[in-house]
């Protein structure tokens, strides 16, 4: 059936054939998606080597050795919840009135012990002995003065990405359904006819004005 219809310019404003042609929009909203980096580390001083002597500062020996526990006045238990809460030992000692020199001569007390038997014995020089003494010292302060907890670190990244959609896809905009119903009234054909044509590359005005023009059918 052909039918002639006169084409105005307000027409063509009316509708606009970028509603059909295949174009990408972004949507008006991003999507975020987050990575979380876990890093964990542990500092702990686990033992204090010196001149073939040492000394276990984990948290295990820690916990159960007897002597630090009595000068302490606390319980396994009790010592083992506070230094997993994040605690120092010199804390936990500092707070009862015991010195942090008296908790590191508690823990070395076997090993000095032993030093000055092998000074005794002749197996090990006095300025030695001295040197290994200091600096198994050294080294036990550094773990009372340590926490006894796993530190962990999250680091969070945040990925916008934008999803995009063709027009000629669409069914959200009602606007461009009642403009495209209007459109296809005043050139005298079906939603169906104008949206093949659309999709075919061919904008309003050409619709149109081939319909002015040469009166031609379209399926």
């Amino acid at each position: 059936m052909k039918k002639l219809i006169p084409i105005t310019l307000g027409l063509a404003l009316t509708f606009s054939s970028s509603a059909f042609a295949a174009q990408t929009i972004n949507s008006a909203a991003p999507v975020k998606t987050a990575a979380a980096i876990t890093a964990s580390s542990q500092t702990a001083i686990k033992t204090a080597t010196s001149g073939g002597f040492t000394v276990k500062t984990d948290l295990f020996a820690i916990i159960t050795s007897q002597p630090l526990l009595k000068l302490l006045n606390v319980t396994r238990d009790e010592l083992n919840t506070q230094l997993k809460a994040g605690k120092t030992l010199e804390t936990i000692a500092n707070s009862k009135g015991v010195s942090t020199d008296k908790v590191i001569s508690c823990l070395m007390q076997i090993q000095t012990t032993q030093i000055a038997a092998n000074v005794k014995a002749g197996k090990l020089t006095q300025a030695k002995s001295t040197q290994v003494v200091n600096e198994l010292k050294t080294q036990v302060k550094k773990a009372v003065q340590q926490k006894y907890v796993t530190t962990t670190t999250t680091t969070t990244t945040t990925k916008t990405t934008t999803t995009s959609k063709t027009a000629a896809d669409s069914k959200s905009s009602a606007v461009d359904n009642v403009r495209l119903n209007a459109a296809a009234k005043a050139l005298g054909l079906t939603e169906a006819q104008l949206k093949k044509q659309a999709e075919a590359g061919k904008s309003i005005v050409q619709i149109a004005s081939q319909i002015k023009t040469a009166g031609e059918h379209f399926e």
